[in-house]
């Protein structure tokens, strides 16, 4: 069990401690800094130190020999095979760049993603009863997801009392404000906020936790991500049919309409030209039709993945250069916007199918019928 323990607050430390502190160049292939510096030397000796502590775990357990006296076992469990598979393919379709930089950076990130996905079987093993596992684990993994959230969001809301420098996205151009910068992006937080808000309001009986599922609520739409916004309505839209506790969602559907309300009328008198404004994000109607400049994205990316199908151009390093199919001089693009077309474009169509799966995965285990109830909300956040 104490082992189990480390290895979550290894998974933890791995979701929040690297945090952006240095402002790189658009391609996100840190030349304006160079490949070592301030940025990359913290978050290599990051993943060294857990990786060593990791193995070093792994190593005492196996010395005293708790597995078989916990009645626990470890493994590829909860679909981590697909994502090992994933990035093993980019680790060898990684070879087949002309960069020996960029087989560096390739392989680097790659192995953070195994440590990971080791750090994920390790810390939610499986005991022989299924459904007290799944029970269990949904458990166990709902309160890192919360712990995770919790930290990152008061991160942000901290630096930006000492640091709004890096906490927050201001664009001169457009006059656009977002909570969220360097530090963590402002997309990134949306989403991982509207997951918290999710948690802590239905999976939590708490006062203080719907308390702070409302600031959650705040924050994700103070960092104007539109996904993330999307995301958390079909999120709550599926909890309302599956959940039966009409008292708990008639509770949340008010405050989200008190919230919206106030924020988007304030100090205006036309609510749908605010709302308006926030879709297009200081941009033009023009935008809200090619989804900000979305689609200009995904035609270059089909280009990418036609000019090298097997293969692709490399984990990392393919979609950075995206921006320079992309022709739009005011905006470079730092990935594909789609996570299928960005696993094509990065390690080829294998990768893109295996990435496919996990959603097809994931999809069934949302709307199976053989997932117990209480596990569903988690699943849907």
């Amino acid at each position: 069990m104490r082992s189990t323990t480390i290895h979550r607050f290894l998974l933890v430390s791995a979701a929040v401690a690297t945090p952006g502190f240095v402002t790189f160049d658009p391609t996100g292939l840190t030349h304006e800094f160079g490949l070592i510096n301030v940025q990359s030397i913290s978050r290599i000796a990051i993943y060294l130190l857990l990786g060593f502590v990791f193995v070093a775990t792994v190593a005492n357990t196996e010395r005293r020999s708790t597995l078989a006296r916990e009645n626990r076992y470890y493994g590829l469990t909860h679909g981590m095979e697909l994502f090992l598979f994933i990035y093993m393919s980019y680790c060898i379709t990684g070879l087949f760049v002309s960069s020996v930089t960029s087989i560096f950076l390739i392989s680097y990130r790659a192995s953070e993603w195994f440590l990971v996905i080791l750090l994920c079987c390790y810390a939610f093993p499986f005991t022989n009863s299924a459904r007290e596992s799944h029970v269990a684990l949904t458990s166990a993994f709902t309160n890192l997801a919360k712990a995770i959230v919790t930290i990152i969001a008061a991160t942000v809301l901290l630096g930006s009392l000492f640091l709004p420098d890096i906490a927050h996205s201001y664009s001169i151009e457009t006059g656009t404000f977002r909570l969220g910068g360097y530090l963590y992006h402002p997309n990134a937080l949306g989403v991982l906020s509207g997951i918290g808000t999710i948690l802590f309001w239905f999976c939590s009986k708490s006062r203080i936790e719907k308390l702070w599922a409302v600031v959650l609520l705040v924050i994700m739409l103070l960092t104007y991500s539109r996904g993330a916004v999307l995301g958390f309505i079909i999120s709550v839209v599926y909890i309302s049919i599956i959940t039966k506790n009409i008292a708990r969602i008639g509770g949340f559907a008010f405050v989200i309409c008190a919230i919206v309300i106030f924020y988007y009328s304030f100090g205006s008198m036309y609510v749908d030209e605010q709302i308006i404004s926030i879709l297009q994000r200081g941009g033009d109607r023009s935008g809200l039709t090619t989804l900000s400049a979305r689609t200009f994205v995904w035609e270059a990316a089909l280009t990418s993945i036609s000019a090298s199908p097997l293969t692709g151009h490399g984990f990392i390093v393919g979609p950075k250069s995206l921006g320079e199919l992309v022709g739009q001089p005011w905006w470079h693009a730092p990935h594909a916007h789609n996570d299928i077309l960005n696993a094509a474009v990065g390690g080829g169509l294998v990768v893109a199918t295996l990435t496919a799966a996990i959603y097809v995965r994931l999809a069934k285990a949302t709307f199976g019928s053989h997932i117990p109830r209480e596990l569903r909300t988690p699943i849907a956040a």
